[in-house]
């Protein structure tokens, strides 16, 4: 049964959708889009350094525990892994006056198993 032959005088509308409204809104948001798009572009290229910046902490060799040469931007990594290669294979004073040395990694392994056996 339709709605009609329930009440008599009640008619339904045919659904209508306002296409020039609809295309018009489209147009809208394209252009809005593509003017923000140039925008951004624009502003880019005008805030835009000519050399990027190097960060302020580069200089220290560590932060916290984070050995920093990890992420210097110096092009000497050969130079940088060769000095951190030489600290792992080396013995050296970390703190003389509380007695805490840096040992070669291989007999710091050494001494940690040879010590979880006991």
């Amino acid at each position: 049964m339709s709605a009609s032959e329930h009440r008599p005088g009640v008619r339904l509308e045919e659904d209508v959708l306002p296409g020039r409204v609809i295309v018009a809104v489209m147009a809208a948001t394209v252009v809005v889009f593509g003017a923000g798009v140039i925008w951004a572009g624009v502003e880019t290229r005008r805030h835009r350094d000519p050399e990027p910046a190097t960060p302020a902490v580069e200089a220290q060799r560590e932060i916290g525990l984070v050995p920093q040469s990890q992420f210097a931007t110096d092009r000497n990594r050969d130079r940088l892994h060769d000095a951190a290669a030489r600290r792992l294979e080396s013995w050296d004073w970390v703190d003389r006056g509380k007695g805490i040395v840096r040992m070669p990694i291989r007999d710091a392994m050494d001494f940690y198993i040879a010590e979880q056996a006991k």
